[in-house]
Formats: structure tokens, sequence, C-alpha cells
């Protein structure tokens, strides 16, 4: 289950990376 949460927190940490290049990008 450890791994579920290691992946979890990777893809979370990729999204708001995601998002805050999209932001800046975006202005």
């Amino acid at each position: 289950m450890r791994a579920a949460v290691i992946i979890g927190s990777l893809v979370s940490a990729l999204f708001d990376v995601a998002v805050l290049k999209y932001c800046t990008g975006k202005e």
C-alpha cells in the first residue's frame, strides 16, 4: 500500500507543477 501513497504524492506534485507552468505561461 505504501507504493500507492508514493505514486499518489508524485502525481499530485507533477500536477501542481503542470498547473503552475500553465498559469505562468498564460500570463
